[in-house]
């Protein structure tokens, strides 16, 4: 028996597909419940002993077997502020079209320096995608599996460079929980800098820069 079994929740017919791992299961737990609680359908996916690119493959070749028109993928500890703008509006009705993410409290200069008359939806074409991912399009490629961070940021540039736009949809915001509590990265700043450190080394070598901008340039993106 489910939470939304349990309480008789009104089904929406929305499904979100959640990646967790061993040791994270009060994490998962919660937040399954949460999702579900909305009226939401929770899919989990162990990625235990795995690197996060191998587990959201895992879920993209699912969904691209699959009848679904759209795949909303989020990690394990990701639930929503439905206080926060349009949150609770695109919760009841998500969009199910193009590639983007969710604002967060940590993408909050994005709201400081835009949010002036705010209304309904608004987009902000970005690099950014991690944590929380809406994905209507079927010609995404697969996460490159070599990086044990940063490799939403490699996919998504994957994704500029095969002329697929990605977004931020800042007027719905995610709640992270579980911050660095149980991570597959690290259990310490000082580890998780250097693997990001190495991660960068990375990014520079596949695409001749670790930067953005110069990024830009390269794939020649107006």
């Amino acid at each position: 028996m489910t939470f939304s079994t349990l309480f008789e929740t009104e089904q929406t017919g929305n499904r979100i597909d959640l990646l967790s791992h061993s040791g994270r299961e009060w994490i998962t737990e919660q937040t399954t419940r949460w999702w579900e609680s909305q009226g939401w359908q929770a899919v989990v996916w162990d990625n235990t002993g795995n690197v996060p690119a191998k587990g959201r493959n895992r879920i993209i070749r699912d969904w691209k077997a699959s009848d679904r028109d759209c795949l909303v993928m989020a990690d394990d500890d990701i639930t929503l502020y439905t206080h926060r703008y349009s949150t609770q509006t695109w919760l009841d009705s998500p969009i199910t079209e193009g590639v983007y993410t969710l604002n967060s409290n940590h993408k909050m200069h994005y709201l400081r320096q835009n949010s002036t008359g705010w209304q309904g939806w608004q987009w902000l074409e970005t690099q950014e995608q991690s944590q929380f991912y809406v994905i209507a399009n079927r010609d995404i490629p697969l996460q490159d599996e070599q990086f044990s961070a940063l490799e939403d940021l490699d996919w998504a540039w994957q994704c500029w460079d095969l002329g697929i736009r990605t977004h931020l949809l800042q007027t719905v915001f995610l709640r992270e929980q579980s911050q660095d509590k149980a991570s597959l990265i690290a259990q310490d700043r000082e580890t998780r800098r250097a693997v990001y450190a190495e991660a960068r080394k990375l990014l520079e070598a596949k695409w001749g820069t670790a930067k953005w901008s110069e990024f830009k340039k390269i794939a020649k993106i107006a």
